[in-house]
């Protein structure tokens, strides 16, 4: 019993409670800023229901040794291929809004391409964990470029081109921790821009797709000129909680999710969006503790794979909302709405937690 008790209190001194921590305030953060954009409706009690379904994702990352996902690599890598396969090219998959990213079976429905980020993660870790020193010669850069290939093409034609670029930070991230030659790495730039151009030359990208580019260059964005004004109009201290005017409008598009922060921003004003983005700072310094106290090269490139699905959601949806990047459908972590979104991130807090406890600890 005495033993039992010790490894419980040992357990519970490995946790990372400032990164759970972290993560719990800006959950609360985004479930107040969703309450407000929703009014409390059922866009905000839907979320309550898939937060409490991430929550035995997370316990299961956390309890199952990360070794033994990388044991079944092959086989999810595979599953993960034909679930998005089936998204775009059979009945299950259903469209919405001029794009088939969701899998419906029966009342479920659910994004592949959230799950499919964590397991690209898992698998691409282990591959880069096999092929060791083999890594960072030209054959293991071509298969690299073609284990990434499948999931980004099959996510960029449905068409979910926000996805897809996250696709391409993986695998350019998680090569530069597992310091691939940057002689090679320079070369999938020129094929980056050749699927980007082939997808806009045969139709794949969608024209709303192609224009948002194209304002975001000319400075014309009607999304960007809204959610900067909503902004703005916090000033200092914010409007107050659930009073914003432009979110009471209708104005700002999309602000459940791609345009949460304009929300937090416009009732919160700089204080509160200032201690937000610090929250988010905070987070990310955190878990990339976690991917420096990775001895083990496959749970360091699981763990930097994380933080880089953290990093560029975040990073890339704060510059969406301010004008410094064009409008490409990236969500805010825990804070924008969406069911598969955020069963994700519970998975990949449960498994970076996994991988804390399982490594040296770090004096921070």
């Amino acid at each position: 019993m005495n033993a039992i008790a010790g490894a419980k209190l040992t357990e519970r001194r490995q946790m990372d409670w400032l990164l759970v921590g972290s993560a719990g305030l800006l959950l609360i953060i985004g479930l107040l800023a969703l309450y407000s954009a929703t009014g409390g409706g059922s866009e905000f009690k839907k979320q309550l229901v898939w937060l409490l379904v991430g929550l035995p994702f997370a316990y299961l990352m956390y309890r199952v040794d990360a070794r033994i996902w990388a044991m079944y690599s092959r086989l999810l890598y595979t599953i993960s291929a034909i679930i998005l396969l089936l998204t775009k090219f059979s009945f299950f998959g259903k469209s919405i809004n001029e794009a088939e990213r969701w899998f419906s079976i029966g009342t479920l429905m659910f994004q592949p391409s959230e799950p499919a980020k964590l397991i690209f993660i898992i698998t691409y870790a282990d591959l880069i964990a096999r092929w060791k020193q083999d890594f960072r010669t030209l054959k293991g850069f071509v298969v690299s470029v073609l284990f990434v290939g499948v999931p980004f093409l099959l996510v960029l034609i449905q068409p979910d081109l926000g996805t897809s670029m996250v696709f391409l930070a993986l695998w350019l991230g998680m090569s530069l921790v597992a310091r691939q030659r940057l002689s090679l790495l320079g070369l999938v730039l020129p094929l980056g821009a050749i699927a980007l151009w082939g997808a806009w030359s045969f139709g794949i990208l969608r024209d709303y797709q192609v224009a948002r580019w194209t304002q975001f260059w000319n400075g014309k964005s009607y999304q960007i000129e809204i959610a900067i004004l909503s902004i703005g109009s916090g000033q200092s201290l914010g409007q107050g909680y659930n009073k914003g005017q432009l979110k009471q409008s209708g104005l700002v598009p999309v602000q459940k999710s791609d345009f949460i922060f304009t929300v937090i921003a416009e009732e919160t004003g700089f204080i509160g969006s200032a201690l937000t983005i610090l929250t988010f700072a905070f987070f990310l310094w955190r878990v990339w503790l976690v991917v420096l106290g990775a001895a083990v090269p496959l749970l360091r490139c699981m763990a930097a794979g994380i933080f880089i699905v953290f990093a560029f959601h975040t990073l890339v949806n704060l510059l969406m909302v301010v004008g410094m990047f064009p409008v490409v459908g990236v969500p805010l972590p825990f804070c924008s709405y969406g069911g598969s979104k955020m069963v994700l991130l519970f998975a990949m807090l449960g498994l970076l937690l996994n991988i804390r406890k399982s490594e040296r600890k770090l004096a921070f």
